[in-house]
């Protein structure tokens, strides 16, 4: 296979499968490099910077490593991008020390040979670099002071506050309106917190300065628009900042493409963590985070994903006078009203509850895990007359099932992230095992957990027998939509919202119910055992992993470079359950 090709495939399975996809393609790639059939510089770099809009962090920071010394200046911008996502206890270290390499490195003339062409062209490529790094330890700082202020260290979030500022104060005449978006937004939040600033410029001052260089407001980029939009929310004229943001968001699919939405949910941390629209918002304030809300929900490309507390926000009222019905919901449930939409979200958001953390009980092994949720002992064919806990037989087995990487009962807990206690109120140690079924088989387990509530929040499980149609060969035939709820890669609960649609199931083995579901969605490890629902807000299966294999004996015979994820019938797990309490 060669990179131009081994590239399709990645982004094709990244827009719409996610990271999970992507370990194959990393090894393919590494057999090209060591081959000598490898990527160029720019080619990489491109790479890198697709695989960015898709929010492929992890896969970056591999696709950058293999690189190695091929890595374009960009390629190492958007490397120290990945950094910067992750959850690292020595991410600042590692992100300060990358990017400040790289501004030594573009001072000396080392990174001349990404730079041909005329002068005036290597002039401007240079100056691209340098506001790049100013503007990623803008950023890195930036989320250090919202980790810094959620901890409640209030000297310690000031500092980072000062330094983001000081780097896109730097960057300002380079690109005023990103660096100016940043620092308008930053020097209003420390308004608001009562920081000093000391030499650092007041929020009105900035302000003032980028109504003065980019008024008016007819001929900017939609880049430059929403740092207009912030200069007028930072004087408190909402109403003006609510208008540009809609001029914004429809200009912005123009301008950005494919990346749009990486743009989007830029935009939404910005409004939230340092705006505290979500928090504090009412009237024209609160409208631009319902816009933005309205926007990434209904947006075409690909997959987006929710977190819970921003789920919260989005789930309005169709009557709000926030609520713009020009946003059709079409790519993510086949429906041509919106507060059906809202509607199931907001049903599926209360069943969030049901939703936890499978992970490892030692601190330093926390990432290591699933997902699983609650479920009537009934629903699932269990005796036990109430809440009992559901996953996947790969994320948590008894020693009897035990392969690798799974954890066991005596090692593991369960964290519900959505009751908003104290964490240890929200986590609880596994009991007894009520029922499993290997990974060969159905893959899934079901649990006792102790001391849970009674009263704990249960999913709604889907209690036909047949959810779907038949398949037939007709390669158009349509099964629905799902959004699997869960915690990939370990972090906050997560809705995956986009045209996730069911591509196939076993039902054409005459065995009453599907026992395999295979369906399109943005999923990567930590996703294993969460429910999967359908547009009607009930649990249809049980996610458990991606796979290139298509369903044995399917009638669609599907063509090479089949993609799909894959879960579990909930009905067909909860009938096997059933009969062995018989045997």
């Amino acid at each position: 296979m060669s990179f131009d090709n081994l590239s399709d495939r990645f982004l094709k399975d990244a827009a719409v499968f996610g990271p999970s996809a992507l370990d194959e393609h990393i090894e393919r790639l590494a057999k090209l490099i060591k081959a000598g059939k490898g990527p160029t510089r720019k080619e990489g770099e491109t790479l890198l910077k697709q695989l960015r809009g898709e929010r492929c962090f992890k896969a970056m920071l591999s696709v950058a490593s293999l690189l190695g010394n091929n890595l374009s200046a960009m390629g190492r911008i958007y490397q120290a991008q990945a950094l910067i996502e992750q959850e690292n206890d020595d991410r600042l270290n590692l992100v300060r020390d990358n990017l400040k390499q790289i501004q030594q490195d573009l001072q000396a003339g080392k990174l001349d040979r990404d730079f041909h062409g005329i002068p005036t062209q290597q002039k401007e490529a240079r100056r691209k670099i340098r506001s790049e790094t100013l503007g990623l330890l803008g950023r890195l700082y930036k989320q250090e002071f919202v980790s810094a202020h959620a901890r409640g260290e209030k000297d310690e979030a000031a500092q980072h506050l000062r330094d983001s500022m000081f780097y896109h104060q730097q960057g300002f005449e380079l690109n005023e309106a990103w660096h100016g978006a940043n620092l308008v937004a930053l020097a209003w939040r420390a308004d608001q917190e009562n920081i000093a600033l000391g030499r650092l410029k007041k929020a009105a001052v900035i302000a003032v300065e980028l109504e003065n260089k980019l008024s008016p407001a007819e001929s900017l980029s939609p880049w430059k628009l929403a740092a207009l939009a912030q200069a007028k929310m930072a004087l408190g004229r909402w109403d003006e900042g609510l208008t540009l943001y809609r001029r914004y968001l429809q200009t912005l699919q123009t301008f950005a493409g494919a990346g749009a939405a990486f743009i989007l949910m830029g935009d939404l941390r910005q409004l939230q963590e340092i705006w505290k629209i979500d928090q504090e918002g009412e009237g024209p304030r609160l409208s631009i985070l319902h816009e933005l809300s309205q926007r990434i929900l209904t947006h075409p490309d690909g997959s987006v994903e929710l977190t819970s507390d921003t789920l919260q926000s989005f789930t309005t009222e169709a009557d709000s006078p926030s609520f713009n019905t020009s946003y059709q919901p079409e790519a993510i449930f086949d429906d041509d009203r919106n507060m059906y939409l809202y509607s199931v979200l907001e049903d599926l958001s209360c069943q969030a509850k049901a939703i936890c953390r499978v992970r490892d009980r030692s601190a330093n092994l926390r990432q290591k895990g699933g997902t699983g949720f609650l479920v009537h002992g009934e629903a699932i064919g269990a005796s036990h007359n109430g809440p009992v806990l559901v996953t996947a037989a790969h994320v948590l087995a008894t020693e009897e099932v035990y392969e690798a990487g799974t954890l066991v009962a005596n090692e593991a807990e369960v964290f519900f992230e959505t009751w908003k206690e104290s964490e240890a109120d929200c986590t609880f140690s596994i009991g007894k095992c009520i029922w499993e079924s290997p990974p060969h088989a159905y893959d899934v387990s079901v649990w006792h957990v102790k001391d849970l509530p009674q009263d704990a929040q249960v999913v709604d499980v889907y209690q036909k027998a047949n959810p779907y149609p038949r398949p037939n060969n007709n390669t158009n035939q349509y099964f629905g939509t799902v959004v699997p709820i869960g915690h990939p890669g370990g972090r906050s609960l997560t809705w995956t919202l986009g045209s996730n649609e069911v591509l196939d199931h076993d039902l054409h083995r005459d065995q009453g119910s599907p026992r395999v579901v295979h369906y399109k969605a943005n999923t990567e490890g930590g996703s294993s055992g969460c429910p999967v629902f359908d547009r009607s807000g009930k649990v249809v299966s049980i996610h458990r992993a991606f796979t290139r294999n298509p369903i044995p004996g399917s009638p669609k015979n599907y063509s090479d470079g089949y993609s799909a994820n894959e879960g579990i019938g909930i009905y067909s797990a909860a009938r096997a359950c059933r009969s062995s309490r018989n045997i």
